[in-house]
């Protein structure tokens, strides 16, 4: 029985190890590549400039991308490295209409929904997903 959970064990550790290496590789590969690097920085800019015209900012993604427009939602709504009144940001977690009844009723969000013009954000890792 000890082998066999050593074995698993080594398993596993080479299994986390490879995931590790693959998602060095692809940062390696990001940091490499000049022009998804400055389009990511025009995206975060027109982000900012939505925010600071007091627009909203909706983020939207499938699968995991999804959790991800809610983190980035979220720290926009609460605070992120300081204390500061909160961003109009919203997260969608599906693109069927009827899914969606209302805004959340909580005032920290909806105070900053009222007449505000939107910027959409698709987060994902295939353009063909968004």
């Amino acid at each position: 029985m000890t082998d066999a959970v050593n074995t698993s064990v080594e398993s596993s550790v080479k299994r986390i190890a490879s995931l590790l290496q693959d998602s060095i590789d692809v940062k390696q590969r990001l940091l490499a590549d000049k022009a998804m690097l400055s389009r990511i920085a025009d995206v975060a800019q027109s982000c900012v400039e939505a925010l600071q015209a007091k627009n909203k900012l909706l983020l939207a993604g499938n699968g995991g991308s999804a959790s991800d427009a809610q983190h980035i939602a979220a720290e926009l709504v609460g605070r992120f490295e300081l204390e500061r009144a909160g961003l109009p940001a919203m997260a969608l977690t599906t693109a069927r209409r009827g899914d969606v009844e209302r805004c959340p009723r909580s005032s920290r969000v909806s105070n900053n929904w009222v007449a505000r013009e939107l910027l959409l954000l698709g987060i994902g890792i295939d353009t063909k997903s968004l």
